[in-house]
């Protein structure tokens, strides 16, 4: 895959030819590369190096079962999902696997346009999050994606749930469902048990406490 191109390349994963084309359109309208798979899997196979946004026809080519690409990979590059109208189980699913927003059927081109430009935007944005990220070093935040990183982040700034996703180009269920994900992860029973155990670990406050309280409690 030749590397120099400098135009975003976003691919689209179903096996309906019309969903395909709908999105080389939108696509071709915003300047962009397009390339088309079955699946998730052979998307990230064929143009990984390259690959701006993926466009995933949740009922074609995801709602059978989990992929085998892993969570570092998806969380790499920005994913939509079309999923089907009023389905929220989907667009829970699609969240909570990294998904910048969902689209429900039937859609419109221009939707597509306007995501596919948000999502483009997004992996703008993560980019410089992620070169400007000095925070989460500790080894316990290395379960954490750079997205739940950066969204953590913002949240610990007061930042609510709808500034987030306005300031990173995502949709608000992504960071609904990512801090849902981040509260599990971290092992915490609330979001305030999350930003004190947070602070805890970036300040060292808990061996701070020992060895003050070491020093004056009776052994």
């Amino acid at each position: 895959m030749n590397t120099l191109f400098t135009k975003p390349l976003i691919a689209c994963t179903t096996n309906e030819q019309y969903f395909s084309t709908h999105v080389e359109a939108a696509a071709n309208e915003i300047g962009s590369d397009f390339c088309a798979s079955e699946n998730l899997d052979s998307a990230f196979r064929q143009c990984n190096n390259r690959l701006s946004c993926v466009v995933i026809d949740y009922e074609n080519s995801f709602s059978a079962g989990p992929q085998s690409t892993t969570k570092s990979q998806r969380d790499a590059r920005p994913m939509i999902f079309v999923i089907p109208e009023g389905d929220v189980n989907a667009a829970f699913r699609a969240a909570s696997v990294g998904a910048v927003n969902v689209i429900e059927k039937p859609y419109l081109d221009r939707d597509l346009i306007v995501n596919l430009r948000t999502a483009l935007a997004s992996e703008s944005r993560m980019a410089e999050a992620r070169r400007g990220e000095n925070r989460f070093t500790n080894p316990k935040f290395e379960i954490l994606s750079q997205r739940e990183k950066a969204i953590l982040g913002l949240l610990m700034e007061g930042e609510p749930n709808k500034r987030v996703a306005s300031i990173l180009d995502v949709g608000l269920r992504t960071v609904e469902a990512e801090r849902a994900q981040v509260i599990k992860k971290m092992k915490s029973n609330s979001f305030v048990e999350l930003i004190r155990m947070v602070s805890c670990i970036e300040n060292d406050l808990s061996e701070t406490r020992k060895s003050i309280f070491g020093s004056i409690l009776p052994r």
